[in-house]
């Protein structure tokens, strides 16, 4: 046990690591823009990174997949040293003796899984996420730039030809807006009333002006010097 602690501590590192990346990814792509927009405008300069980040998305993932595949190749390798062993011991009364190496690798290599709780963390909170992890993942997108540029070269590419622009393309419709008022009303923090206004206010310009004005000829009207019998009829 005391040979494999080495071992041990380079795979809990490497499940840090994993774990890194998994809630990079998730928070990137999750952090709302206006909540980053407006963080920036109150002087949060990491907010400002990420926003820079996500306008160029080809870098960030390219760099992204180089971690998460070198972390989980040297996981695998480091796993299965340090846990084989152990594995076969425990599996040696039920399982046949020819599986044990194959069963234990996969039970090892399955440690560096530790990407389920960073990204149900990043959903929770994907602007904070991202925010703590853009400095890092600006580090390794310089450290490997040969790489990344040519990675993103290739898929730049790629989605080229499918007709897929490169850009996510995030222009906030009436739609949008709409949908997040209603959002806020079943949330409760938006009344009603307020929600009918605000589909008022989108719903103007394809009202005409008779129907929210009478036009003066249709006013019924009495003047002064009417007629009892006139005002009757």
């Amino acid at each position: 046990m005391i040979s494999s602690l080495p071992q041990v501590v380079g795979l809990f590192c490497l499940v840090l690591l994993s774990a890194f990346f998994s809630s990079a990814e998730i928070s990137l792509s999750a952090a709302s823009k206006t909540r980053l927009m407006a963080l920036s405008e109150d002087g949060d300069r990491r907010a400002a990174m990420v926003l820079e980040m996500r306008e160029h998305p080809g870098q960030f993932f390219s760099a992204l997949q180089i971690g998460l595949n070198a972390t989980a190749l040297l996981g695998g390798i480091v796993g299965d040293a340090a846990f084989s062993p152990f594995f076969q011991w425990l599996l040696a009364e039920i399982l046949p003796g020819q599986d044990w190496g194959r069963i234990s690798f996969v039970i090892s290599f399955f440690v560096i899984f530790a990407d389920l709780l960073p990204k149900r963390l990043a959903i929770a909170r994907p602007e904070a996420v991202a925010m703590f992890v853009v400095r890092p993942m600006h580090c390794i997108i310089t450290l490997f730039k040969p790489c990344v540029f040519i990675l993103e070269r290739l898929s730049d590419a790629c989605i080229r030809s499918l007709g897929v622009p490169t850009k996510r393309q995030e222009a906030i419709t009436s739609e949008d807006i709409l949908a997040s008022i209603g959002a806020g009303t079943a949330a409760g923090v938006i009344a009603p009333q307020e929600e009918a206004v605000i589909q008022n206010v989108f719903e103007m310009e394809s009202r005409l002006v008779p129907s929210a004005m009478t036009a003066r000829e249709s006013i019924v009207y009495f003047t002064l010097d009417e007629t009892e019998a006139s005002i009757r009829a």
